[in-house]
């Protein structure tokens, strides 16, 4: 939920005040102009960064935690 909220946060925060944003300087181009042409596109590669890291410790729990189940119920067979 929270990179979804990320997501939206710099999608229409940054769109929506590029007018007051172009004051900024952000190395020789204005900052709206820089984050509309390279900025966003870079912390939407970080998002997905961020979720395939997240997806594949949520995988490796659920791996981790099946095999300890099976585990468990080998043990309570035997």
């Amino acid at each position: 939920m929270g990179l979804l909220l990320t997501w939206l946060l710099l999608s229409f925060g940054i769109l929506f005040f590029a007018r007051e944003l172009n004051g900024l300087r952000f190395f020789g181009w204005s900052f709206s102009f820089y984050m509309a042409a390279q900025g966003l596109t870079l912390m939407y590669v970080l998002i997905l960064a961020i979720f395939s890291y997240q997806s594949h410790r949520i995988s490796a729990r659920q791996k981790t935690l099946a095999q300890l189940a099976a585990t468990h119920t080998q043990s309570e067979s035997v």
